[in-house]
């Protein structure tokens, strides 16, 4: 639960931050007619209707570029870190040859790498929320919500999205497997 919650608190940093990309983009309205419902997970109808909202000052929209042109190597670079601990704490736990000492360092190693990229995360928010005004910090409040709940139910049709490809590609698999099969000969 707190790592779904960071990942809409990040998504909600992307979404104000890359606001001249966001305004530049070509939009179109979502099936339910609220433009901040996604209906694919990379949809930059969300981003604008948010900036719209907001009523973002040009001077506003400046400073949250540059903010995020600032934290986004900052946060590349801990992501990366959180991967490569990730990845060998897997190989601590999958070794040929399992040793509890070297699993413990590599889960502390992850441990501090997740906390890195969340105090990178809440740092962040709070300079976006100092150039907010207080009215813009209550609606970002309010949008916010709304796109978390849209995310969460987006995040519940995904596993039935997921297991109809599967079937539609095996689907697929078994059809072509006779014909491969028969042409191999």
């Amino acid at each position: 639960m707190k790592f779904l919650f960071t990942k809409i608190f990040f998504l909600s940093i992307i979404i104000i931050g890359f606001s001249a990309l966001a305004l530049a983009q070509d939009t179109q309205t979502a099936p339910s007619g609220d433009p901040l419902i996604p209906t694919s997970p990379n949809q930059a109808e969300p981003r604008a209707a948010f900036l719209k909202l907001l009523q973002l000052t040009p001077d506003q929209e400046q400073r949250l570029k540059h903010l995020n042109a600032e934290r986004k190597p900052v946060i590349e670079a801990a992501q990366a870190k959180l991967r490569n601990a990730i990845h060998d704490l897997d190989e601590a736990i999958y070794a040929d040859n399992y040793d509890e000492a070297v699993f413990r360092s590599r889960l502390n190693a992850v441990q501090i790498a997740q906390s890195e990229v969340q105090n990178i995360r809440y740092l962040n928010e709070l300079s976006m929320r100092r150039i907010l005004t207080p009215e813009q910090v209550s609606i970002f409040r309010g949008l916010r919500e709304r796109f978390s709940a849209a995310r969460e139910n987006l995040r519940k049709q995904q596993p039935a999205l997921r297991r109809a490809r599967i079937r539609q590609t095996l689907k697929k698999m078994n059809q072509q497997q006779p014909t491969d099969t028969r042409s191999s000969r």
